[in-house]
């Protein structure tokens, strides 16, 4: 799943429940660029992950694609981002279909959005 190099986390695959605590305390004080590639996962673990780059003004180098979470909540909060040649970005309407059924300001309390400074849904398409 991660990879550490040094300064630099390799990030595959998605991030979801069970692998979102690995992730974090992989990221310790000395990481400060993750190299991504991710289809995306489950919304919360992707918005806790943001977050924590976003805090930490961690650099985010898309390797092959950053789809639907990955690129809607990571790729959106990092300060720094890079797209390598022949990368892939896919973004769709973010957390809608959860605010469906959960309040705006009870979901953005709960999972600490508003201080990440990112749109919290993308409904635009290229």
């Amino acid at each position: 799943m991660s990879k550490q190099y040094n300064e630099t986390i390799k990030l595959e695959g998605n991030v979801n429940k069970e692998n979102i605590e690995e992730i974090i305390n992989a990221i310790d004080n000395s990481v400060n660029k993750v190299i991504i590639t991710s289809g995306g996962g489950e919304v919360v673990s992707n918005i806790r992950l943001a977050k924590l780059i976003r805090e930490k003004g961690i650099e985010i180098e898309v390797d092959g694609y950053c789809m639907s979470s990955c690129f809607n909540y990571i790729f959106l909060a990092s300060v720094k981002r890079n797209i390598q040649n022949n990368a892939v970005l896919g973004f769709h309407g973010g957390v809608e279909t959860i605010l469906a059924k959960v309040s705006l300001p009870d979901f953005m309390l709960r999972h600490s959005l508003s201080p990440l400074n990112v749109p919290i849904a993308v409904n635009y398409l290229i």
